[in-house]
């Protein structure tokens, strides 16, 4: 078992500040001289982990490690209970016995918009995702940054909240009924989001994924994953003007969608203060991106989704491909999360990115310092 006294003594504060600081110059537009690599995921999963102290062990046991790896990884506590939390303020029958857990639609029907309740804090799993986070933040003496819960976009929960195929179809057939749900689900992500802000105030980390560290002041971020599935004239029509709303709301916004969605790149390019996207490859291409989104202050972040791997067998091969974008001039950050207990594949990917020896030690000696399987 992990005690909390090993996972603050794997994290000086002095390495967090300035890891935070050298984050915050990138951001700002300084030039790194290289991407900023985030290498995560040691350990095993915590988030999406019903009972509590597995989660809570869970969680040091994944953190712990993390610090010992190289890159520019911030800790940082999810307190996450999957994709349906925001859609379990409106009701609907959660189904936790297996990961990742579900939800049931509360209705199918266009009538059940204005049946819905007007969800509170207390309903369903948002305010648990909350006490968590306070509790992992007390058993660590203030001194970890937690995450917000898995914050969807306000597509995906309506969604979860309306049977899918129905609320797609209501796109057509019932448009303004769609506009009063995306309304309400939009109203609730804010408050959630602003239920957190009050919670952790500067301790709270953006975005919740992909797991990097964006100042807070630079909005909030969400995902879009349901924005593939609809037509760019739909997404302009019930998606722009609320992921619109939260970007004004909160000074702007990160989105991940792990889909295809070039289609839409023109309408993102409208949000205001759009930070940066996460995408996958190939659904989605860098030049595409690029073209229309890459503007010197965006950050991208691509990712080998599985069509991929077939082209990249060797996810190393994927890493020198997207290399070879930052080198073209596309701001990017790098994840290397298929690593973090394979020091000699971590130390593969970081040659081909030229950073073998970025923080000072390589990848062997740190696992000979203190490997992820001592720590586990």
């Amino acid at each position: 078992m992990m005690s909390t006294e090993e996972l603050l003594a794997a994290y000086p504060a002095d390495r967090v500040r300035a890891t935070k600081a050298r984050l915050l110059r990138f951001w700002e537009g300084d030039d790194l001289g290289r991407p900023p690599v985030v290498v995560n995921r040691a350990g095993p999963k915590y988030n999406q982990q019903y009972d509590l102290e597995t989660m809570m062990q869970n969680a040091l046991q994944c953190l712990a490690p993390e610090a010992f790896l190289p890159g520019d990884n911030v800790p940082g506590f999810w307190s996450d209970l999957g994709p349906l939390v925001l859609a379990s303020g409106f009701g609907g029958h959660i189904r936790n016995e297996e990961t990742p857990p579900w939800i049931d639609p509360v209705f199918y029907e266009p009538e059940g918009v204005d049946a819905l309740p007007e969800p509170r804090l207390e309903d369903g799993l948002a305010g648990e995702c909350i006490r968590r986070a306070r509790i992992f933040l007390e058993r660590c003496e203030g001194k970890i940054d937690v995450r917000p819960l898995d914050m969807q976009g306000p597509l995906n929960t309506a969604g979860l909240v309306w049977e899918q195929e129905r609320f797609l179809m209501a796109m057509h057939t019932d448009p303004k009924a769609v506009h009063r749900l995306m309304d309400r689900v939009t109203r609730h992500t804010i408050a959630v989001f602003r239920a957190f802000q009050d919670a952790f105030g500067p301790q709270l980390i953006q975005p919740f994924y992909p797991e990097i560290w964006m100042p807070a002041a630079l909005g909030v971020g969400i995902t879009e994953d349901l924005m593939p599935l609809i037509s760019a004239r739909a997404y302009r029509e019930f998606g722009l003007p609320y992921t619109t709303r939260i970007a004004e709301t909160f000074g702007g916004l990160y989105i991940h969608c792990c889909g295809a969605f070039e289609r839409h790149l023109p309408a993102l390019a409208e949000i205001p203060n759009l930070r940066g996207i996460e995408f996958h490859y190939p659904y989605t291409r860098p030049e595409a991106v690029q073209e229309v989104l890459g503007d010197g202050r965006r950050v991208f972040i691509i990712r080998r989704g599985p069509h991929a791997e077939a082209q990249f067998p060797d996810p190393v091969d994927f890493t020198r491909f997207v290399r070879g974008y930052w080198e073209r001039g596309m701001r990017l950050m790098i994840m290397l999360d298929d690593a973090p207990d394979n020091p000699e594949l971590l130390k593969r990917h970081l040659d081909a990115l030229g950073l073998t020896d970025a923080w000072g030690a390589a990848p062997e000696s740190i696992y000979t310092r203190h490997t992820v399987k001592d720590i586990l």
